[in-house]
C-alpha cells in the first residue's frame, strides 16, 4: 500500500512512488560522484530504504525491518523511515492496513448509517486471528502484568515497537488526549518516551496508528472485555448485576441460608471485577480505545475513514465511561478515593447486609462470609482494618488470604 498522498487515495503499496524516485535521484547522484565506497552507499539511508521497499514488496518483513531500524539508528528524525518501519512491523503480523481500511470505508455514507454495523466493524473486523484471542482468553485470568503478556503473546510487543517508532509523530494534540483520556497508558505503552508529538500529524502517521490500535484494541475487546461475545462489557455487567443484589438482599426473600449464599457470590463476583480492572491486559485494552479515539479527533484523516470510525467510537464510548467509573486515574485501579461509587456502595452494602444476615449463624457461616467481604473491600482498596469489618465478623476466626 503506498503512502496516502494529499488526496488520501489509498493505494496497494505503502511506498510513495515520488519518494522512491527521490531516494534513487539521489543515490544516484553520490555513486556517480564516487563520494562514498560501495560498501558506504549500501548503508546509506536511501539505499537501505530501497532495499526495504525490495524486502517489504516481496514479503520479507523481518529484512525490511532490519534495513528501516538502521535508518531511524542513523536518523531519529527521519518521519519517512518511521512511517515506513510501522507499516513492515504491522504486516510482520499481518496486520494489513488496506484491508482494515476497506472493512471500515464499506458502504460508507457521510451521515445516518448503523451504529452497530460500525461497531461491529472496529471490534469484528480487525484483530489478531481467532486462534490467537481465543489463546489470550483462555489465559486472561493470568495477564495481570503487561510483560507477561508481551512474553506469552509477542505480537503485543510488535504493536509496542510499532508504537514508539510513530508516537513522536502523533499531533500534540493526540498525544495530550491520550495522556488525559488515558493516564495508564503512559506507564503500559511508555509514552513519555513520544516527547510532545508534532503540530499536526500527516495522514499516514494517523492511519499506522489506527491499524495498530484498531486491531489491539479488538483482540483485547474479544479476550478480555466481552469475553462471551454478547456486547456487553463483562466487568460492567457483572459489577452491576452484583451490586443489585446487595442493594436488595434481605434475610426474608427466600430465606437465610438463601441469602447468604447470594451474598457471598456478589462478594465473589465482585472482587473478581476488582482483580480484573487491575489488570495490565485490561488497562491496555481500554488504553487501545483512547488511542483510536484520541487519533481520531487530533489528526487530517479523510472524512471516508474519520466517519465510521467516529460512529463506531461513539457507540462504545458510553460502555467504556461507565467502565472507567471503576477506574481510578490509571495508576492504581480500584482506589475508592478516585474510582465511581458503583463499588464503594456495593462494598458498603455487603457490611450491612453482613451484619444483617450473620446474627445467629455458626462459626462456619461467618467464616465465609467475612473472608468473602474482607476480599471485597481489600480488592477494591477499602480499608479493611478490624473495625471496618462487619460487627459480626469481629469476633470470629476468618481467612485473609484472597485469590484473585
Amino acid at each position: 500500500m503506498k503512502l496516502v498522498r494529499s488526496n488520501f487515495e489509498i493505494k496497494t503499496r505503502i511506498w510513495a512512488s515520488v519518494s522512491c524516485a527521490v531516494v534513487a535521484g539521489t543515490l544516484f547522484a553520490l555513486s556517480a560522484c564516487g563520494a562514498l565506497s560501495s560498501k558506504e552507499r549500501d548503508e546509506t539511508p536511501s539505499a537501505l530504504m530501497l532495499k526495504a521497499q525490495a524486502a517489504y514488496d516481496t514479503g520479507k518483513y523481518s529484512e525490511a525491518i532490519e534495513h528501516l531500524n538502521k535508518v531511524v539508528a542513523k536518523d531519529t528524525s527521519n518521519q519517512e523511515a518511521r512511517v515506513r518501519l510501522a507499516f513492515a512491523l504491522n504486516a510482520s503480523i499481518g496486520v494489513t492496513p488496506l484491508n482494515l481500511l476497506k472493512s471500515l470505508t464499506a458502504g460508507n455514507t457521510s451521515g445516518g448509517g448503523s451504529t452497530n454495523s460500525d461497531l461491529n466493524k472496529l471490534t469484528s473486523g480487525a484483530g489478531l486471528s481467532k486462534t490467537k484471542t481465543e489463546d489470550i482468553k483462555r489465559q486472561r485470568a493470568a495477564l495481570t502484568d503487561i510483560n507477561k503478556l508481551r512474553q506469552l503473546f509477542p505480537d503485543f510487543q510488535v504493536f509496542q515497537d510499532a508504537f514508539l517508532t510513530l508516537c513522536t509523530l502523533l499531533s500534540q494534540q493526540t498525544l495530550s488526549d491520550l495522556r488525559a483520556k488515558s493516564p495508564s497508558a503512559v506507564d503500559l505503552m511508555q509514552v513519555d518516551k513520544c516527547n510532545e508529538g508534532v503540530a499536526v500529524s500527516n495522514a499516514n502517521v494517523s492511519i499506522a496508528a489506527l491499524t495498530l490500535a484498531i486491531d489491539q484494541f479488538a483482540t483485547l475487546y474479544n479476550s478480555v472485555l466481552d469475553s462471551n461475545g454478547d456486547g456487553q462489557i463483562d466487568v460492567q455487567k457483572d459489577a452491576q448485576d452484583a451490586s443489585d443484589k446487595l442493594s436488595t438482599l434481605n434475610a426474608g426473600a427466600g430465606g437465610s441460608a438463601a441469602a447468604l449464599a447470594t451474598l457471598n457470590n456478589a462478594t465473589q463476583t465482585l472482587t473478581t471485577v476488582s482483580a480484573t480492572l487491575k489488570g495490565d491486559v485490561f488497562k491496555l485494552a481500554t488504553a487501545q480505545f483512547s488511542i483510536i479515539s484520541s487519533v481520531i479527533r487530533g489528526s487530517n484523516l479523510p472524512t471516508s475513514i474519520a466517519t465510521p470510525l467516529e460512529k463506531a467510537v461513539s457507540a462504545l464510548e458510553s460502555s467504556l465511561s461507565k467502565i472507567n467509573e471503576y477506574l481510578d486515574s490509571g495508576k492504581t485501579t480500584g482506589s475508592v478515593t478516585t474510582s465511581g461509587q458503583a463499588a464503594a456502595t456495593a462494598a458498603n452494602n455487603a457490611n450491612i447486609k453482613a451484619d444483617q444476615l450473620l446474627q445467629g449463624k455458626t462459626a462456619a457461616e461467618k467464616q465465609d462470609t467475612c473472608k468473602n467481604v474482607y476480599c471485597l473491600r481489600s480488592g477494591y482498596g477499602l480499608p479493611n482494618g478490624e473495625a471496618d469489618m462487619p460487627i459480626e465478623c469481629r469476633s470470629v476466626t476468618y481467612s485473609k488470604t484472597c485469590t484473585q
